[in-house]
């Protein structure tokens, strides 16, 4: 019996297994995708068993990231089906085929459907540029003829290229359109949608300034949002003058006198590539214009002269700015400056002489002065009105604005001529006018005592100066002489008073010092007697104190002794290495450096050995001078011979110059600058020798103190 109730377990399980074994997962193998768009597909699910199941959706694969499956789990009754969503959200760099495996479970009992995700190239669209056309205001349609890339533009100009975007895919997307190029280009629009197969225009308009001739390279840039394709389109771009124009007057700045008729050159030059109709016009002035002329016609490169002409009134005056325009497709212009003055300015002059001139019956001649204050040269005319004694030369002056000319007016009254005031007038006479100026010349006769004494002054006028001068040089002298006199007398009396203190001085100072040597003598015998007494104490002390006494001698002299041996024992090496050449047999290259210092020292040893009998000299001068100076407590004292040393000094180096500028001329400078660069390490050698003498010798004599105080100790 239990045998039997096992046996129909068993068949109910594989029963119940078999019927949860009957569903299945149904869709396309491969499925056709566009990258990043969230779309959506479907997966029928069938339960063809005899029982309600419940499945558990689970996904795998590489795609399996970007895919959300709706609903995840649900019951499904005997011979049903149901659609699973599959929402996939894949990255819009995705290309290519990616494999998602979906997996129902039921109970245990799994299907799997195994699928290839196709990414296609999606949101393709198109970019095309068309032909150039003309910037025209309130234009509501474009017209799109393909054109291939490269388009020529004028300066000044305004134009535009139709830009031509295609939708290829049947659904809609967003675009954003850059452009990157120069300032004088620009897009109407940069961001626009576009529906499924459906095209759009946008407009380029460009409008180059002047002066920029030459090749740009514009670049446009479209990404459309879904999928985000990027594509570029290089648009060429040449500018040239195609409109060049240029008008120029020969004269900047002019001067004319009223009644002036003059004419001005104007060149006006179509440089353009096109034929012109220029209209011409002048401002500034209603005495300035073209005469007849209002327009003219330039074909390309073609240059033309008109005239323009200025002819002002006689009483114009001012300052006019004259401006010539030319204008067609672009325009130019030029101007000049013109002065104008009155035309009686314009030759003006100014009569220049003293308005009295007394005479006292002399021929006397006075320079009268002509100035041109005009903006014209001008011929004047000169003539005196007055007296037949009255005459005037040269009488005629030409000069240039601003000039200055001289003539002469000439007075030679005789003595028939009565006493009195006479007019004179000088005249200048230019273009019809008159320019004058009266002279009032006053006759007198002189008295004849004063005439004779005016007479004597000039024959001996001098001998006058002379006396003149020398009385004043007398004058300038004379206090300076009396008190150099005066100066001389005091300094003769300090002089006797001087040489008499001296005298006294040294009958003084004679008399110290024989007081001074018998001193001297007194106390050189009585040292005498003191050192017989020593010396008879020490050969007392010698015998009494024996070795112990030796000893304390031996010890003060042994550093003596000892520094007496290393200059000894140095010595020998250094005339050891001299006679066997030692120097010249070691090795060169490993102690280069050392060897050179040494050959150096040796093939200039008798150098070295003046300098260190040159420096025991300095020293003992040094100390010598250092002892004096200690002796001498007056600053006056020490003063003078460091200043006179180093005048001395100063002295020797300005001969040696001179002595080598005459020898060597120009090249002085550079044979010492030459010298102290060669034998520059001995100068840096000796002055590092001497710095050690002196202070070996500035404090030897403490060093050695401190030695033998340590050694007592």
């Amino acid at each position: 019996m239990k045998k039997g109730n096992a046996y129909l377990l068993i068949f109910f399980l594989i029963a119940s297994l078999a019927n949860a074994q009957n569903f299945n997962l149904v869709s396309d193998k491969q499925v056709n995708l566009c990258p990043c768009s969230n779309q959506v597909y479907n997966i029928l699910l069938q339960n063809t068993g005899s029982a309600a199941a419940t499945y558990q959706i689970t996904k795998s694969g590489a795609a399996s990231g970007w895919v959300t499956i709706t609903p995840t789990k649900l019951t499904l009754n005997p011979n049903t089906a149901a659609n699973l969503q599959v929402k996939v959200s894949s990255p819009c760099t995705v290309k290519g085929i990616s494999d998602l495996n979906i997996i129902a479970d039921s109970s245990g009992a799994k299907k799997t459907l195994s699928q290839s995700l196709n990414f296609m190239a999606c949101y393709n669209y198109g970019i095309k540029v068309g032909e150039i056309q003309d910037f025209e205001e309130d234009v509501k349609s474009i017209a799109f003829k393909e054109h291939e890339n490269g388009y020529e533009v004028c300066e000044e100009s305004r134009q535009i290229i139709p830009i031509l975007i295609e939708n290829m895919e049947s659904y809609g997307n967003d675009y954003s359109v850059n452009l990157i190029g120069e300032e004088w280009s620009r897009l109407n629009a940069n961001e626009f949608q576009l529906k499924g197969k459906q095209k759009g225009i946008v407009l380029l308009t460009l409008e180059p300034p002047k002066n920029s001739k030459g090749d740009y390279k514009l670049r446009l840039d479209a990404i459309a949002r879904l999928g985000e394709v990027k594509k570029s389109s290089g648009i060429n771009i040449k500018v040239d003058k195609c409109y060049e124009l240029s008008l120029d007057i020969k004269n900047e700045k002019d001067i004319l006198c009223g009644s002036d008729s003059k004419e001005y050159d104007v060149k006006i030059k179509n440089s353009g590539k096109f034929a012109e109709t220029l209209s011409l016009n002048v401002t500034g002035a209603d005495f300035a214009s073209f005469a007849n002329l209002t327009s003219i016609e330039l074909s390309p490169g073609e240059e033309k002269t008109v005239k323009l002409l200025a002819n002002p009134d006689a009483k114009i005056s001012g300052n006019f700015n004259i401006k010539a325009t030319a204008s067609g497709k672009i325009k130019a212009e030029d101007s000049v400056s013109l002065e104008v003055t009155e035309r009686n300015a314009c030759y003006k002059a100014d009569v220049q002489f003293t308005s009295t001139v007394k005479n006292k019956y002399s021929h006397e001649v006075f320079p009268v002065s002509i100035f041109n204050n005009g903006l014209r040269q001008a011929s004047y005319n000169i003539s005196v009105e007055g007296p037949d004694w009255a005459s005037i030369t040269p009488d005629e002056l030409e000069l240039k604005p601003g000039q200055r000319g001289n003539i002469n007016l000439d007075i030679s009254p005789s003595e028939d001529v009565a006493e009195g005031d006479y007019n004179i007038s000088v005249n200048a006479e230019s273009n019809e006018e008159i320019y004058s100026r009266s002279v009032n010349i006053e006759l007198k006769k002189e008295n004849p005592a004063v005439k004779k004494i005016k007479a004597t002054l000039k024959f001996y006028q001098y001998y006058i100066y002379l006396l003149i001068i020398l009385i004043i040089i007398v004058l300038i002298l004379w206090r300076p002489a009396k008190k150099r006199t005066q100066k001389a007398r005091e300094s003769y009396q300090k002089y006797k008073e001087k040489k008499e203190k001296r005298r006294a001085l040294e009958e003084e100072r004679r008399a110290r010092q024989e007081e001074k040597r018998k001193r001297k003598e007194e106390e050189k015998r009585r040292r005498e007697e003191q050192k017989a007494k020593k010396l008879e104490a020490r050969k007392k002390a010698w015998k009494t104190a024996g070795k112990k006494e030796r000893k304390e001698i031996f010890s003060r002299i042994k550093h003596y002794f000892i520094v007496f041996l290393i200059i000894a024992v140095i010595a020998a090496f250094v005339f050891a290495g001299i006679y066997s050449k030692l120097f010249e047999k070691l090795p060169k290259k490993p102690y280069y450096a050392l060897l050179k210092v040494i050959y150096g020292a040796y093939a200039y040893l008798y150098y070295i050995l003046i300098g260190i009998a040159l420096v025991a000299v300095f020293a003992f001068v040094f100390n010598r001078i250092k002892k004096r100076a200690k002796v001498d407590k007056s600053p006056k004292k020490t003063a003078k011979p460091f200043v006179k040393a180093l005048a001395r000094i100063i002295i020797l180096l300005l001969a040696a110059f001179v002595v080598l500028s005459l020898v060597y001329g120009k090249n002085a400078l550079s044979y010492i600058k030459n010298f102290f660069v060669l034998y520059l390490y001995y100068f840096i050698s000796g002055f590092v020798i001497l710095i050690a003498v002196i202070l070996l010798i500035r404090f030897y004599k403490p060093l050695l103190d401190f030695l033998l105080e340590e050694d007592k100790k």
